[in-house]
Protein backbone atom coordinates (compact mmCIF):
# COMPACT_ATOMS: atom_id res chain seq x y z
CA UNK A 1 0.00 0.00 0.00
CA UNK A 2 2.82 2.66 1.04
CA UNK A 3 3.54 2.91 -2.72
CA UNK A 4 0.48 4.27 -3.75
CA UNK A 5 0.87 6.90 -0.77
CA UNK A 6 2.81 9.51 -0.88
CA UNK A 7 5.26 10.99 1.48
CA UNK A 8 3.50 13.24 3.37
CA UNK A 9 -0.53 13.79 3.20
CA UNK A 10 -2.83 16.13 4.02
CA UNK A 11 -5.76 14.08 5.62
CA UNK A 12 -9.65 15.97 6.89
CA UNK A 13 -6.62 18.96 6.41
CA UNK A 14 -4.68 17.37 9.13
CA UNK A 15 -1.04 16.44 7.70
CA UNK A 16 0.90 12.95 8.31
CA UNK A 17 3.36 10.74 7.43
CA UNK A 18 2.91 8.17 4.86
CA UNK A 19 2.91 5.84 7.61
CA UNK A 20 0.93 7.77 9.81
CA UNK A 21 -1.75 8.16 7.36
CA UNK A 22 -1.49 4.22 6.56
CA UNK A 23 -2.14 3.58 10.19
CA UNK A 24 -4.93 5.94 10.95
CA UNK A 25 -6.73 4.42 7.79
CA UNK A 26 -6.42 0.74 9.27
CA UNK A 27 -7.51 1.89 12.85
CA UNK A 28 -10.68 3.50 11.09
CA UNK A 29 -11.56 0.51 9.78
CA UNK A 30 -10.49 -1.66 12.73
CA UNK A 31 -12.86 0.42 14.74
CA UNK A 32 -16.09 0.17 12.91
CA UNK A 33 -15.51 -3.67 11.72
CA UNK A 34 -15.10 -3.20 8.22
CA UNK A 35 -15.48 -6.64 6.10
CA UNK A 36 -15.62 -5.22 2.89
CA UNK A 37 -16.28 -2.65 0.82
CA UNK A 38 -17.01 -1.76 -2.41
CA UNK A 39 -17.16 1.79 -4.81
CA UNK A 40 -20.39 2.14 -5.77
CA UNK A 41 -20.23 5.54 -8.06
CA UNK A 42 -17.12 7.13 -8.91
CA UNK A 43 -16.47 10.58 -10.40
CA UNK A 44 -12.80 11.31 -11.62
CA UNK A 45 -11.21 14.66 -13.29
CA UNK A 46 -7.78 13.71 -14.71
CA UNK A 47 -6.68 17.60 -15.54
CA UNK A 48 -6.55 17.83 -11.48
CA UNK A 49 -5.56 14.25 -10.88
CA UNK A 50 -8.55 13.89 -8.23
CA UNK A 51 -11.12 11.33 -7.76
CA UNK A 52 -14.34 11.04 -5.92
CA UNK A 53 -15.97 8.09 -4.87
CA UNK A 54 -19.52 6.58 -2.50
CA UNK A 55 -18.14 3.92 -0.98
CA UNK A 56 -20.58 1.17 0.98
CA UNK A 57 -18.99 -0.70 3.68
CA UNK A 58 -19.87 -3.98 5.06
CA UNK A 59 -19.20 -4.67 8.62
CA UNK A 60 -20.20 -4.60 12.38
CA UNK A 61 -22.51 -1.82 13.85
CA UNK A 62 -21.73 0.58 16.57
CA UNK A 63 -22.63 -1.15 19.45
CA UNK A 64 -25.87 0.51 20.67
CA UNK A 65 -27.57 -0.87 24.09
CA UNK A 66 -30.32 0.46 24.37
CA UNK A 67 -31.56 -0.74 21.05
CA UNK A 68 -30.31 -4.85 21.91
CA UNK A 69 -28.53 -5.19 18.55
CA UNK A 70 -26.41 -7.81 18.50
CA UNK A 71 -23.18 -7.31 17.99
CA UNK A 72 -23.05 -10.22 15.77
CA UNK A 73 -25.69 -8.33 13.09
CA UNK A 74 -23.87 -7.39 9.68
CA UNK A 75 -24.79 -3.56 8.66
CA UNK A 76 -23.84 -1.85 5.52
CA UNK A 77 -23.19 2.36 5.40
CA UNK A 78 -21.98 4.73 3.32
CA UNK A 79 -19.14 7.46 2.81
CA UNK A 80 -17.75 9.95 0.31
CA UNK A 81 -14.46 10.26 -0.33
CA UNK A 82 -11.96 12.50 -2.11
CA UNK A 83 -8.99 11.86 -3.13
CA UNK A 84 -6.17 13.62 -4.89
CA UNK A 85 -2.69 12.54 -6.48
CA UNK A 86 0.37 13.36 -7.58
CA UNK A 87 2.36 13.32 -10.65
CA UNK A 88 3.24 9.67 -10.13
CA UNK A 89 -0.36 8.90 -9.07
CA UNK A 90 0.56 8.85 -5.16
CA UNK A 91 -2.14 10.06 -2.64
CA UNK A 92 -1.23 13.44 -1.25
CA UNK A 93 -4.71 14.57 -0.11
CA UNK A 94 -7.98 13.00 1.16
CA UNK A 95 -10.93 14.08 2.50
CA UNK A 96 -13.64 11.36 3.68
CA UNK A 97 -17.35 11.83 5.73
CA UNK A 98 -19.03 8.65 6.59
CA UNK A 99 -22.63 8.55 7.23
CA UNK A 100 -22.47 8.31 10.90
CA UNK A 101 -25.96 8.43 11.30
CA UNK A 102 -26.58 5.29 8.83
CA UNK A 103 -24.44 3.31 10.62
CA UNK A 104 -25.55 3.78 13.94
CA UNK A 105 -29.15 2.75 12.56
CA UNK A 106 -27.56 -0.16 11.51
CA UNK A 107 -29.10 -0.88 8.17
CA UNK A 108 -28.56 -4.56 6.83
CA UNK A 109 -28.51 -3.14 3.27
CA UNK A 110 -27.42 0.46 1.71
CA UNK A 111 -28.95 1.69 -1.52
CA UNK A 112 -27.09 1.33 -4.72
CA UNK A 113 -26.64 3.74 -7.36
CA UNK A 114 -29.09 3.11 -10.25
CA UNK A 115 -27.47 2.13 -13.75
CA UNK A 116 -29.65 4.39 -16.23
CA UNK A 117 -29.19 5.60 -20.05
CA UNK A 118 -28.57 9.36 -19.77
CA UNK A 119 -29.19 11.28 -22.69
CA UNK A 120 -26.18 13.39 -23.82
CA UNK A 121 -25.02 16.51 -23.07
CA UNK A 122 -25.75 19.53 -25.70
CA UNK A 123 -23.30 20.92 -27.77
CA UNK A 124 -20.59 23.70 -25.86
CA UNK A 125 -22.19 21.88 -22.60
CA UNK A 126 -19.40 23.48 -19.45
CA UNK A 127 -20.75 20.94 -16.11
CA UNK A 128 -18.17 23.21 -14.08
CA UNK A 129 -20.04 26.35 -14.74
CA UNK A 130 -23.66 24.39 -14.84
CA UNK A 131 -23.17 22.98 -11.29
CA UNK A 132 -21.73 26.46 -9.99
CA UNK A 133 -25.34 28.13 -11.63
CA UNK A 134 -26.74 25.43 -9.82
CA UNK A 135 -25.20 26.51 -6.16
CA UNK A 136 -25.75 29.80 -7.03
CA UNK A 137 -29.69 29.38 -8.03
CA UNK A 138 -29.91 27.47 -4.30
CA UNK A 139 -28.72 30.14 -2.55
CA UNK A 140 -29.99 33.07 -4.15
CA UNK A 141 -32.72 32.25 -6.69
CA UNK A 142 -34.93 28.86 -6.20
CA UNK A 143 -37.60 29.86 -8.19
CA UNK A 144 -38.84 26.94 -10.58
CA UNK A 145 -37.98 28.79 -13.59
CA UNK A 146 -34.59 29.64 -12.57
CA UNK A 147 -33.54 25.99 -11.14
CA UNK A 148 -35.22 23.87 -14.19
CA UNK A 149 -32.37 25.25 -16.45
CA UNK A 150 -29.81 23.42 -13.83
CA UNK A 151 -32.27 20.11 -12.48
CA UNK A 152 -34.72 17.23 -14.67
CA UNK A 153 -38.43 18.03 -13.73
CA UNK A 154 -37.76 15.08 -12.08
CA UNK A 155 -35.07 14.49 -8.86
CA UNK A 156 -34.26 11.69 -7.07
CA UNK A 157 -32.42 12.65 -3.67
CA UNK A 158 -30.79 10.27 -1.25
CA UNK A 159 -33.58 8.02 -2.49
CA UNK A 160 -36.23 10.15 -2.05
CA UNK A 161 -37.65 11.06 -5.38
CA UNK A 162 -39.41 14.46 -6.12
CA UNK A 163 -40.90 16.88 -8.93
CA UNK A 164 -38.92 19.98 -9.32
CA UNK A 165 -41.62 22.01 -7.56
CA UNK A 166 -41.38 19.20 -4.32
CA UNK A 167 -37.44 19.54 -4.29
CA UNK A 168 -37.80 23.48 -4.20
CA UNK A 169 -40.34 23.47 -1.42
CA UNK A 170 -37.31 21.01 0.37
CA UNK A 171 -34.66 23.35 -0.52
CA UNK A 172 -37.35 26.42 0.66
CA UNK A 173 -38.31 24.41 4.19
CA UNK A 174 -34.31 24.07 5.13
CA UNK A 175 -33.56 27.75 4.11
CA UNK A 176 -36.65 28.88 6.30
CA UNK A 177 -35.02 26.93 9.23
CA UNK A 178 -31.57 27.97 9.11
CA UNK A 179 -31.17 31.97 9.17
CA UNK A 180 -28.61 32.92 6.50
CA UNK A 181 -27.89 29.41 5.18
CA UNK A 182 -25.28 29.21 2.73
CA UNK A 183 -23.66 26.46 0.68
CA UNK A 184 -20.12 27.37 -0.15
CA UNK A 185 -17.91 24.83 -2.91
CA UNK A 186 -14.53 23.83 -0.94
CA UNK A 187 -13.85 21.29 -3.47
CA UNK A 188 -15.38 20.36 -7.03
CA UNK A 189 -14.85 17.38 -8.94
CA UNK A 190 -16.42 16.96 -12.58
CA UNK A 191 -16.77 14.91 -15.30
CA UNK A 192 -18.02 15.76 -18.55
CA UNK A 193 -18.33 12.51 -20.59
CA UNK A 194 -19.93 10.58 -17.39
CA UNK A 195 -22.22 13.85 -16.98
CA UNK A 196 -21.31 13.44 -12.97
CA UNK A 197 -19.95 15.77 -10.44
CA UNK A 198 -18.83 15.47 -6.70
CA UNK A 199 -18.60 18.19 -4.75
CA UNK A 200 -17.29 19.48 -1.02
CA UNK A 201 -19.52 21.85 0.57
CA UNK A 202 -19.41 23.34 3.64
CA UNK A 203 -23.39 24.82 5.14
CA UNK A 204 -23.36 27.56 7.47
CA UNK A 205 -25.86 29.65 8.65
CA UNK A 206 -28.14 30.05 12.41
CA UNK A 207 -31.00 27.57 13.19
CA UNK A 208 -33.86 29.46 14.09
CA UNK A 209 -36.49 26.34 13.67
CA UNK A 210 -35.59 22.70 14.42
CA UNK A 211 -33.55 21.67 11.88
CA UNK A 212 -32.73 18.31 10.87
CA UNK A 213 -34.53 17.08 13.98
CA UNK A 214 -32.26 19.17 16.62
CA UNK A 215 -33.59 22.31 18.20
CA UNK A 216 -31.76 25.54 17.54
CA UNK A 217 -29.78 26.87 20.72
CA UNK A 218 -29.13 30.24 18.93
CA UNK A 219 -25.76 29.53 18.15
CA UNK A 220 -24.28 29.51 14.63
CA UNK A 221 -23.07 26.21 12.27
CA UNK A 222 -21.04 25.33 10.12
CA UNK A 223 -20.35 21.92 8.92
CA UNK A 224 -19.84 19.95 5.94
CA UNK A 225 -21.34 18.13 2.99
CA UNK A 226 -19.90 15.70 0.67
CA UNK A 227 -22.52 14.93 -2.16
CA UNK A 228 -22.27 13.23 -5.81
CA UNK A 229 -24.60 14.43 -8.91
CA UNK A 230 -25.73 12.47 -12.13
CA UNK A 231 -27.07 14.82 -14.97
CA UNK A 232 -29.26 13.47 -17.69
CA UNK A 233 -28.77 15.53 -20.74
CA UNK A 234 -26.61 18.30 -19.09
CA UNK A 235 -28.86 18.70 -15.91
CA UNK A 236 -29.23 17.19 -12.55
CA UNK A 237 -31.01 13.93 -11.99
CA UNK A 238 -29.94 12.04 -9.09
CA UNK A 239 -28.29 12.85 -5.97
CA UNK A 240 -26.40 10.96 -3.47
CA UNK A 241 -25.50 13.26 0.23
CA UNK A 242 -23.83 13.01 3.44
CA UNK A 243 -23.99 15.55 5.70
CA UNK A 244 -22.03 15.83 8.76
CA UNK A 245 -24.81 15.86 11.57
CA UNK A 246 -21.90 14.96 14.50
CA UNK A 247 -20.38 18.42 13.90
CA UNK A 248 -23.78 20.14 13.39
CA UNK A 249 -24.30 18.80 16.74
CA UNK A 250 -21.48 19.88 18.25
CA UNK A 251 -22.03 23.78 16.98
CA UNK A 252 -25.52 23.44 18.55
CA UNK A 253 -24.01 22.41 21.65
CA UNK A 254 -21.03 25.03 21.41
CA UNK A 255 -18.45 22.43 21.53
CA UNK A 256 -17.15 23.21 18.01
Amino acid sequence: MSGAVADTVVHDDGESGQGGYIQSLVESLHASSVESMRIDMLTTASAAIAASARIIYHGRPVKNSSDGGGEDQLVEWSGIDFVWFDANLRIVRTHTLIDMDGLRTGNPNVSRTPTLNYQPVPPGFDIDAHYRGYLNAVNTNRSNDHLAKFCQPIITHNEQVSDLDEFIGLLEDAFSRIEDYTLTIKDLITDKVTQRVAVRLELSGKPVKEAFGIQPTGRPVRFPEHAMYQLDGGKIAFVWAIRDFDTYRKCIGGSE
